[in-house]
């Protein structure tokens, strides 16, 4: 397995750290409370709602599609440039960084932060899951590549096909023998547009479920073992000449 190491480009385009939780004490009012602590470094609020629609077939009719408005789920809150958001909703709370990724130093701080605030207003009662969300995009050359070069387990491809690989999709999820804690990496070639190269891209999810109350330091040390496990998943996947790459 390849190194893990910081990496000065890494293909990540968006980062997060989720929380969830089993109830809490969320309202309008206390949203607009969170709004007023976070607005110098999350100055744009956007709501977030919960609608739920309903598909109804009546003999040969074409289906009629009824949507109800369930009210709100909560807020997002951006920074200055719009690549960072924090989340806090009724069920949980997630911070999202969007390239360039800062680094975990920056973003696990931040992330336990406004966690503490979150905790401080909405008073939730169970953490019942946490988990940290990777995405890349890995820029192949050309459109006629051997994925080989690129991944250390490669989807296979029959060798009497001549053939210019133009698509395909994997995901699997595996159980860290150890914490439990599971981790899917999904993997696919996304629609290069006219004259471009084709794209990887590489997700990587770790989580874990459980009961924590709001403030257990289980809480950052299962946060910090999940990155470590998405770490793991993201360097073994890769050669080592798609790695040096990222400097």
């Amino acid at each position: 397995m390849p190194e893990v190491r910081t990496l000065k480009n890494p293909p990540i385009t968006e980062g997060l750290i989720d929380l969830r939780v089993d109830a809490c004490k969320f309202s309008r009012e206390k949203l607009a409370g969170i709004a007023d602590s976070v607005r110098t470094d999350y100055p744009h609020r956007v709501e977030q709602r919960q609608f739920q629609t309903k598909l109804e077939a009546i003999g040969e009719e074409p289906p009629k599609a009824q949507t109800r408005d369930l009210g709100l789920l909560g807020g997002r809150f951006f920074s200055a440039d719009k690549l960072q958001v924090a989340q806090f909703r009724s069920d949980g709370f997630t911070l999202n960084r969007l390239r360039p990724y800062t680094g975990w130093d920056t973003v696990f701080p931040e992330a336990m932060k406004l966690w503490r605030l979150f905790v401080d207003v909405f008073e939730p009662e169970t953490v019942k899951r946490v988990a940290v969300r990777y995405i890349n995009h890995i820029r192949l050359q050309g459109m006629h590549v051997e994925l080989g070069q690129y991944l250390r387990s490669p989807i296979p491809v029959p060798a009497e096909l001549d053939h210019d690989l133009t698509g395909f999709l994997t995901s699997v999820v595996i159980r860290d023998p150890e914490s439990h804690s599971l981790v899917k990496v999904t993997q696919s070639l996304e629609p290069p547009h006219p004259a471009s190269d084709l794209v990887l891209l590489f997700d990587i999810e770790a989580w874990e479920h459980g009961e924590w109350s709001p403030m257990d330091a289980g809480i950052e040390a299962t946060l910090t073992h999940l990155r470590a496990l998405k770490n793991k998943a993201f360097f073994s996947s890769l050669t080592e000449s798609t790695l040096a790459s990222f400097g």
